[in-house]
C-alpha cells in the first residue's frame, strides 16, 4: 500500500520540526492509490487495497541550535516533497496531522 513519508529536522531543544512530505508508491497492481494500479476491468473493491498506509515519521536531519519557536521566532512553513507532492496537490489525500 501506498503512503506519505514525513521527514523532520530536530533541534536541541528535543521538537522535530517536519522538512518534506513525501509520496511513497508501492507500485502494486492491486493498490488503488498506486500509479501501477490494473488498467483493466476488474472487481476493484474486492481485489484490491483501497486506502493509504498511515503516514510514516523518519528524523532526517539533527540540528545543534533550538528551533524557532523555542527562540521566539515564527516557525518556517513546511517545504514541498522533493518530488513534488504536498497537501495541495490535488492528490485528495489530506494533511498528516503533524505536530511538532
Amino acid at each position: 500500500m501506498c503512503y506519505y513519508l514525513i521527514t523532520y529536522c530536530e533541534f536541541r531543544c528535543g521538537h522535530h520540526v517536519p522538512t518534506r512530505r513525501h509520496y511513497l508508491d508501492c507500485n502494486r497492481s492491486v493498490c488503488k492509490i498506486s500509479a501501477r494500479h490494473k488498467s483493466f476491468e476488474h472487481n476493484c473493491l474486492a481485489e484490491c487495497d483501497q486506502e493509504m498506509l498511515v503516514d510514516q515519521h523518519l528524523v532526517m536531519e539533527r540540528d545543534r541550535g533550538d528551533c524557532d519557536a523555542c527562540r521566539g521566532v515564527t516557525p518556517a512553513t513546511v517545504v514541498e516533497g522533493a518530488n513534488g507532492h504536498s497537501d495541495s496537490d490535488g492528490s485528495g489525500a489530506e494533511n498528516s496531522g503533524v505536530d511538532e
